[in-house]
């Protein structure tokens, strides 16, 4: 979704780390292609989100905000800073992420399990 900072719009959705994920933006998805997004904990209920930027590893806890920067960097907010923060533009982006980072953990799953 687009939000607004200011008078910057940049671009967010909030991560659940559950089947109950709504958002899916391209975004997020390419991130999570390229590396730039990794799980901590994976498949448990302590599944964490880690970004890797430039300042460092940056770990994301379910309902967390991701939010990309207008430089293409990704970055975490607390859902009370958010509300705080930013100012919603426009309805979440429900495109690819779910499927894919559902995809992902399934072939993760499968994979583990044959190698076991």
């Amino acid at each position: 979704m687009k939000v607004r900072q200011g008078g910057t719009v940049l671009e967010a959705f909030r991560w659940t780390g559950g089947r109950d994920q709504e958002e899916e933006p391209d975004w997020a998805v390419e991130a999570l292609r390229r590396g730039r997004v990794s799980f901590e904990n994976e498949l448990t209920q302590q599944v964490k989100l880690r970004l890797h930027t430039s300042r460092g590893v940056v770990i994301v806890n379910r309902g967390d905000w991701i939010i990309r920067e207008q430089d293409g960097e990704l970055a975490s907010c607390s859902p009370a800073a958010f509300q705080e923060r930013y100012e919603q533009l426009s309805p979440p982006d429900t495109g690819g992420v779910l499927g894919t980072l559902r995809r992902i953990t399934v072939g993760r799953r499968a994979v583990r399990k044959r190698i076991n």
